[in-house]
């Protein structure tokens, strides 16, 4: 999920562990020349080589080999992955290889066995308690507020759903108005205005959330909401009630009813034709 605390985590390793930490990003590893990527690619983990021990932090890794496999690039991609490869099989220098992504299903194959990373986590929507924290340290930041009592209680239950990332900007957007507005005042009244008028990013994008194990029965993505699956809903509804007898006529068949379609597609058609 993005916004959950994915790139934070890396850096809280890394303060926790007290090991230096590089990010490495793929996409701006390549360069426009040919064999410049590769080059490239090379010098930066051998660099990551020589300051181990340290966390080697690779964000967004599936946009940055997201053409692996194809040839729309050249070939650029799968030799990133095959040295890539490579290069987590053999190196022996002590180190944290991490990386960050949000589309598991789109990274090759091949990094997802055991002996290139060995575990996968799932940074999941905070809970209630994990809500009630975040909302304690950044009411505290930036409105020097003490999160407690009955009406936090009232906000954690109206932030489900929300990510971190959603609750810090709510929080600096409070903040923000209160330093350019002296009469604006933090009642209990602007601040449930404040969160009710937030949409979060698992009700803004549900399409991207279809597989999350705690939206995905709830989010409904725009697809599903389209004629054609509203058609066969009702053509089923018609089906069921014509087996029990009901004496309602059953939905024409697939072949009747795509000649219809088509004469209907025509006759629109032909409209325009006269109306231009």
């Amino acid at each position: 999920m993005p916004g959950c605390g994915k790139s934070l985590s890396a850096k809280a390793i890394s303060a926790s562990w007290k090991l230096p930490l590089y990010r490495l990003d793929f996409a701006t590893v390549q360069g426009s020349y040919v064999g410049q990527t590769e080059q490239q690619l090379q010098s930066a983990l051998q660099t990551a080589e020589n300051v181990a021990p340290c966390i080697l932090w690779i964000d967004e890794i599936e946009k940055g080999l997201s053409g692996a496999g194809s040839s729309n690039d050249g070939g650029v991609s799968t030799r990133m992955v095959g040295q890539f490869l490579f290069w987590l099989q053999e190196c022996r220098k002590a180190g944290l290889c991490r990386r960050d992504g949000e589309r598991r299903l789109h990274a090759p194959s091949e990094l997802l066995r055991r002996g290139r990373f060995d575990e996968l986590f799932f940074i999941d929507l905070p809970t209630a308690d994990e809500r009630r924290d975040i909302l304690h340290l950044y009411m505290r930041k930036y409105l020097g507020l003490d999160f407690a009592g009955a009406f936090a209680d009232t906000l954690v239950a109206m932030t489900d759903g929300f990510t971190g990332a959603d609750l810090e900007s709510t929080v600096r957007d409070l903040a923000y108005r209160a330093i350019a507005n002296p009469a604006f005042s933090l009642s209990a009244e602007n601040l449930r205005s404040a969160f009710e008028n937030v949409v979060p990013l698992s009700a803004t994008a549900p399409e991207k959330n279809r597989r999350h194990p705690r939206l995905g029965t709830r989010a409904r993505c725009p697809r599903e909401r389209t004629p054609h699956r509203q058609r066969d809903r009702a053509q089923k509804v018609r089906r069921d009630a014509h087996a029990q007898g009901t004496g309602v006529a059953p939905p024409p068949d697939r072949k009747e009813r795509t000649c219809r379609d088509h004469y209907s597609t025509e006759i629109r058609r032909n409209r325009r034709r006269k109306a231009a």
